[in-house]
């Protein structure tokens, strides 16, 4: 036993920064950031964080904002969606015509630090009717008829 050793020295290891990534989906999961889809379609947020370690785990929050610029009025938000393979989701809505933006917020686990993703806007478009007009034009009625009516998109 040598009484002559060097004093404990402390050191601490930090957290990994992370990185998240986030694109708004259409129900084909096909990327609507900063474009627009029709009144009534299915949207929801998909985030992406990654790091220079192993997958990252834990948690990430999302929030949808009307407007677009990720502040204001808070029109939906789920909070504390567990990560798989270092990606999650939203859950899918269906808005009317207007503005919205989606922020998302990692939080962070034990190996990396939070990170917040770009926001990202988007804008639903309304559905105009469509009117359709036909005219029975036969010797024995000259009538024309207007019909209008609203299509519902399917999601």
């Amino acid at each position: 036993y040598n009484t002559n050793d060097a004093a404990c020295e402390p050191f601490t290891i930090g957290k990994l920064d992370s990185s998240t990534v986030t694109q708004v989906h259409n129900p084909a999961h096909a990327d609507i950031t900063n474009s627009s889809v029709f009144e009534g379609t299915m949207v929801h947020d998909k985030a992406t964080v990654s790091g220079s370690g192993p997958t990252p785990g834990g948690t990430v929050d999302f929030t949808l904002y009307a407007g677009l610029v990720c502040d204001g009025q808070v029109v939906n938000s789920w909070l504390d969606v567990a990560l798989a393979s270092g990606m999650a989701k939203s859950t899918a809505v269906a808005l009317a015509d207007g503005t919205y933006s989606y922020k998302v917020h990692y939080d962070g686990d034990s190996i990396y630090n939070p990170s917040d993703a770009q926001c990202e806007p988007f804008t639903i478009d309304p559905v105009l009717p469509l009117v359709v007009e036909k005219t029975a034009n036969t010797s024995y009625d000259r009538k024309a008829y207007t019909f209008t009516f609203t299509p519902t998109p399917s999601c």
